[in-house]
């Protein structure tokens, strides 16, 4: 068995490749119940709607089997705090974030709308304070609340609309990745009771910014 710092290692290149002006994808493909989610962000179980303690999924995203996608982020904001002496003069390293789900052929923003539901807090957790109990809620998706995907001339593609939130340390964007995987779709496959039920994109933007 592969162990996820193995696995975070096999493409950690790909994730430091940003700083040198590269962009990279990272997916996990397969069947239902072949363990996706957790290479992605860890123990599913934690960011279930029953268990949507914030100190369970904080500690699951912190553990030996926190997954690819917080991996990602200690590296990148490792990487930005070491750079910060060195170029402090020059410039700085801004980080963006944002989370979506395709769902029945329909793009949805993770951080808005239904989401709202499942983190009543989640205006103040990205203003810096904590998140508590999100209680239960039952997820409605519907066309009303898709976002279009729109295609340029020269094939560059976005999604209009969809919520970008820049963050300054590693608590803040866990703290994101937590409320928008709280608001994924999820059910139950006859095999796992939470399995989830959609395709998700957690987008990172590392930006360089000149001295004023």
């Amino acid at each position: 068995d592969t162990s996820q710092a193995d696995l975070f290692r096999c493409v950690k290149d790909i994730v430091l490749g940003v700083f040198s002006g590269r962009s990279g994808t990272i997916i996990a493909y397969g069947q239902t119940g072949s363990g996706k989610t957790f290479s992605m962000t860890g123990e599913a179980s934690a960011f279930s709607h029953r268990a949507a303690d914030a100190e369970v999924v904080r500690r699951a995203l912190a553990s030996k089997q926190r997954g690819l996608i917080p991996r990602a982020l200690e590296a990148i904001f490792k990487r930005m705090e070491s750079a910060k002496g060195e170029e402090a003069e020059e410039g700085t390293w801004r980080m963006r974030v944002s989370f979506m789900e395709i769902y029945s052929e329909r793009v949805y923003d993770l951080l808005v709308g239904p989401a709202r539901a499942m983190s009543p807090e989640r205006d103040r957790a990205f203003s810096g304070g904590g998140c508590g109990r999100s209680g239960e809620a039952v997820l409605r998706r519907s066309a009303a609340d898709a976002l279009a995907i729109q295609e340029d001339r020269e094939g560059s593609v976005s999604v209009p609309g969809l919520t970008v939130v820049e963050v300054s340390s590693l608590s803040q964007a866990l703290e994101v990745l937590r409320i928008g995987a709280l608001a994924r779709t999820s059910g139950d496959n006859g095999v796992n009771p939470v399995s989830s039920r959609s395709h998700a994109i957690f987008q990172v933007a590392v930006e360089w910014q000149g001295p004023a």
